[in-house]
Order: C-alpha cells, then structure tokens, then sequence
C-alpha cells in the first residue's frame, strides 16, 4: 500500500506550495490574481532570519525599495518588486553605479576592527546608487536606514540586470547598520510584510505609473539672461513721458526792507 507521495512540507508530490501560504497567507493561484505576474521566490533558510519592510514612494510615484532586517538590526536594502523599473514592460537597467557627481560612494566603504570604526554614516535620503536605463532614465537609490554604510554590492556594476533578476537575492543595494534606537524604530513604523502584500494583491505592481515630471533647468549663464529677459518683459512701461522740468528758476524773497510794525 503505496498511498500517495508527501514532500517534507506534507504537499502531495508533484504540488508546489506557494511562498505566500508557507507566511500564512491564504494561497491564490495565479489565473484568479494577474498581481502575481513574477514566480514567487522560495523560502530559503537565510530569510527565515530576515524580516521585511517597505518604503513606499520613495521620490517618485511606485519608487518602492525593501528592507530586510536580521536579527542583529543589520539591514539589506534594494528594490521591491512593485517598483517601476522592476516591471515586466520597464526598460532594462543599462548601468549601475556609485559614483555621481563629485562623490563616488565606494570610497566611503572603509572601516577597520571588529566595531567597525570609520563607517560612514548614512541618512534615510542619502544617495547610495545611480541606476541608467537603456531609455536614458535616470533612478537614484536612496539609504532609506540612518545608520553605517557596511557594504555596496559591487557586482552590479559589472552585471546590472541582476537588479531585476533577483532583487531580493544577488541584486540588492547596499547593506548598513542601523545606527541608534530612533533608526530602528523607523524602520519599524514603515510598511509591513504583511500590508506589502495586500497592496500587491490589489495591484500595486500593475498600477500604471504617471510620467515623472522633467527636471529643472540649471541656473547657468543662459538661465540667468532667459530670467532677466522674462523679467524685463514683464515690467509695465508707461507710454506717457514724463512732464518737462520749467524754464524759469523761482526768484528769492527780497530782504533789503524789512516790515515796519505798526504803532
């Protein structure tokens, strides 16, 4: 008497059981919900130790990045799989770097000893990555934890599709550690595992995205005379001329008999 065949997860064999039923969530198959359009990532021994947070908007409109806290407070951040450049029609990320501007982000991956002395510190708007897609978007990721910069995953800049790959896996950002209890309970008060998913599941990853607004022209030599231009164009002008000064000088009072008073 064979009976039927169970995996160690007591699913009969030849069925999967989904990531989301495994976290208590009630399983949906993917014809009933178009939201799960990627292949749920299985559970893995190591984020078992993680707990999953989400920073929603971050910038833009479906900027969504996670945070995946460990036990001992250190945090892995990246893209969440509802942010726009992850999409199944967004462009591919062409370039992935750490250097914009005058500051190159590698060089501030520098601590020595056990403590970690000679971290960098970052804040939750500190920029971290600069992602270029092959449309010549431009997307900043931002720090979204205030504390030590330990870690930038340098293999991004030699394969920058793992982003899209595996967000959660090979592709993520950065990884820090909290700084202080105030850090901690911001990353407490963001999104939550389990209300991420029920915005997943009332399509937040298929939302349409509205276009992002064009960046502002630099204040140069040309900005400044488009501004004087505009300037000098918008001031009323009075088509009357002003009145004529008179030609004659006024004549100055005579002093030579003074008044006599009277008896």
């Amino acid at each position: 008497m064979g009976g039927d065949k169970r995996k160690r997860d007591g699913s009969p064999e030849g069925v999967s059981v989904p990531w989301l039923t495994k976290l208590g969530i009630p399983e949906v198959g993917d014809e009933r919900d178009p939201v799960l359009w990627r292949e749920p990532p299985c559970i893995t021994i190591s984020e078992c130790h993680y707990t999953r947070h989400f920073r929603l908007d971050c910038k833009h409109p479906f900027a969504d990045q996670y945070i995946l806290r460990h036990h001992n407070d250190v945090c892995i951040i990246g893209l969440a799989e509802s942010h726009y450049l992850l999409r199944p029609d967004a462009s591919p990320i062409k370039q992935a770097s750490f250097s914009f501007g005058k500051c190159n982000r590698m060089n501030d991956v520098h601590f020595s000893g056990k403590r970690k002395k000679g971290c960098f510190i970052a804040m939750p708007d500190t920029l971290l990555c600069e992602l270029t897609t092959e449309d010549g978007e431009v997307y900043r990721v931002q720090s979204g934890v205030a504390g030590w910069l330990y870690e930038l995953n340098e293999n991004l800049l030699a394969n920058p599709d793992l982003i899209r790959r595996s967000p959660y896996g090979s592709g993520y950002i950065a990884i820090l550690n909290p700084k202080d209890p105030k850090a901690l309970q911001m990353i407490d008060e963001s999104t939550s595992d389990k209300a991420y998913t029920e915005l997943l599941r009332a399509g937040r990853a298929l939302a349409p995205v509205p276009p992002r607004p064009a960046p502002k022209p630099r204040r140069g030599a040309q900005g400044v005379a488009a501004i004087g231009t505009s300037v000098a164009s918008c001031t009323p002008q009075d088509p009357t001329p002003p009145p004529a000064a008179p030609d004659t000088a006024p004549t100055a009072p005579d002093h030579s008999s003074p008044p006599v008073p009277n008896p």
